[in-house]
């Protein structure tokens, strides 16, 4: 089940898809969030603000058929 919840991208959060924490970064002064993806092992990045993205995974993953939500989360030094 798909809720909008935002007039801009990415507009809505999918209740069927797990949400995973994401962090913010700057590089070369454009804003990215990004998320650790536990089957890649590789940092995903995505644009900024929460709600549904596709999987960024280059092979088959659980997230592959239902994408993910993000939410902003503080980075742990």
């Amino acid at each position: 089940m798909k809720i909008v919840f935002s007039d801009t991208p990415p507009y809505f959060l999918d209740l069927g898809a797990p949400t995973l924490g994401a962090e913010q970064f700057t590089a070369n002064g454009v804003t990215h969030w990004r998320t650790w993806c536990r089957y890649c092992g590789e940092w995903h990045q995505h644009g900024p603000g929460e709600g549904h993205r596709i999987a960024h995974c280059i092979k088959e993953t659980p997230y592959s058929e239902t994408g993910h939500n993000l939410a902003r989360q503080e980075p742990k030094f």
